[in-house]
């Protein structure tokens, strides 16, 4: 868990970490919960800079897919 929450803040930044929370990756997705339509409407616009950053992070290819799930 403090592993996906580090990887996490880097990806989003920290406004947006802390108002959302990146919950698995597995099989190439990762799952992101969040709580607010503006949240996942700015995490949608940032898709392509989250996958560079978790695939930096965690391993070339870990991340293919973000998938956002309602809190």
């Amino acid at each position: 868990p403090e592993i996906l929450a580090e990887t996490w803040q880097n990806a989003a930044g920290n406004a947006l970490s802390t108002l959302s929370e990146l919950v698995s990756v597995a099989d190439g997705i990762a799952c992101i919960r969040v709580g607010h339509p503006a949240v996942r409407y700015e995490l949608t616009r940032m898709k392509s800079r989250i996958i560079a950053v978790l695939n930096e992070q965690l391993g070339s290819g870990s991340v293919r897919f973000v998938r956002f799930l309602s809190a």
